[in-house]
């Protein structure tokens, strides 16, 4: 179990890929990579687990932000999405994605990106949860259940937050509030 508030300290937490540091002491923060996807894991290996944090995105409207959960940060595809894993996305423009990525990199689609009135639109504070026990996940934005799924390819991994960037946005950034 862990409860990062963010508040002076981002103990457990460390980069996989790109630049993450606190923001003013309150916020855990990236700018991104063009073309890529940012991201920072949590220490440990987990299981069944109820993962959830409290983030905002600047910039890109249609770009991916969201959680990670039973991933392998060690190997990472051309666009440094984890394999394996299961990537659970949200964009500004009111949208959200959930994808497996294999041992070797494949993505396969679990739902594709599909508007919720869950989402607060704009640069705004969402919240992301997945609770995961056996092979049933349930993903909820802000209290609101969007999606509920039955896999049982993977089983444990490492959990982490990131965020796509674009090549034209300006004023990209991720903050994560607290995560837990």
């Amino acid at each position: 179990d862990f409860n990062s508030s963010f508040n002076g300290s981002s103990s457990g937490w460390s980069a996989v890929y790109g630049s993450w540091a606190l923001n003013s002491g309150l916020y855990y923060r990236t700018a991104g990579v063009v073309n890529k996807l940012s991201s920072a894991k949590h220490t440990g290996t987990y299981g069944d687990l109820t993962f959830e944090a409290r983030m905002k995105r600047t910039g890109c409207t249609w770009c991916s932000n969201g959680l990670i959960i039973r991933g392998n940060p060690a190997s990472q595809t051309s666009s440094k999405f984890w394999y394996s894993s299961y990537w659970f996305g949200y964009s500004q423009d009111g949208r959200f994605g959930i994808y497996e990525y294999s041992s070797t990199g494949v993505e396969t689609e679990l739902k594709g990106w599909t508007s919720s009135p869950a989402i607060v639109t704009g640069n705004n504070w969402n919240t992301l949860k997945v609770v995961a026990v056996g092979s049933s996940l349930k993903f909820y934005i802000n209290g609101t259940l969007v999606w509920t799924i039955t896999d049982s390819t993977l089983k444990t991994g490492q959990v982490g937050v990131a965020m796509y960037r674009d090549d034209t946005t300006t004023g990209n950034a991720f903050l994560v509030d607290w995560a837990k």
